[in-house]
């Protein structure tokens, strides 16, 4: 009559027996099986209890389950902080991605990193934001004539759209046609002012 194991302890998953090898192969099948939990990644695959310990649930095994659930709690909550840490460096890389122009452009008049390269082919980084049409207002007599995108209606005139240059003041703007933009990212964060 065949033996019917107890299920793992730890997972409730079919056990199965084991045998240490011997020098010979009769040896080996002669010998007591050890037994454990069928499943891999169970703490029952490495108990290698013998038959009566793992059927009548002797205080080693009792005291690997108490650890094991214990253990696996503590795993539990570390999977879910691994999985929080996961999520935050998935949105800090997201924050980080330089993004090509042709995915789209940001928010209007919001500050933004870009990669600019200029007429000969060299390439430098510059605070700068996108002006969509009839979005960033000017004083028209700061600019040559032509320039301005006038607004007949409420008499307002505007900048044409494009990137314009967007550093500590909010007076001047210069407009960056003259380069050619491919690239931008959110700004950075501040570093943290000690109190």
């Amino acid at each position: 009559m065949e033996l019917s194991l107890l299920p793992c302890p730890f997972c409730g998953k079919p056990a199965e027996a084991s045998h240490t090898m011997r020098a010979t192969i009769e040896e080996t099948m002669e010998a007591e099986p050890y037994i454990n939990c069928s499943q891999p990644k169970c703490a029952g695959r490495h108990v290698c209890a013998s038959v009566s310990e793992w059927q009548y649930r002797t205080d080693r095994i009792a005291e690997l389950e108490l650890f094991t659930r214990a253990a696996g709690t503590s795993l539990a909550n570390a999977n879910d902080r691994i999985a929080e840490l996961e999520q935050q460096l998935a949105a800090a890389q997201e924050r980080e991605r330089w993004i090509p122009i042709s995915d789209g452009l940001p928010e209007n008049i919001r500050p933004v990193l870009v990669r600019a390269r200029d007429k000969r082919g060299e390439c430098f980084v510059l605070r700068a934001a996108y002006a969509h049409k009839r979005e960033l207002e000017i004083d028209s007599d700061d600019y040559a004539d032509g320039f301005a995108d006038h607004d007949e209606d409420n008499d307002i005139d505007y900048c044409p759209d494009g990137w314009y240059e967007w550093n500590y003041t909010d007076e001047v703007h210069y407009y960056l046609g003259h380069l050619e933009i491919t690239h931008w990212r959110e700004l950075p964060a501040p570093p943290a002012e000690k109190e």
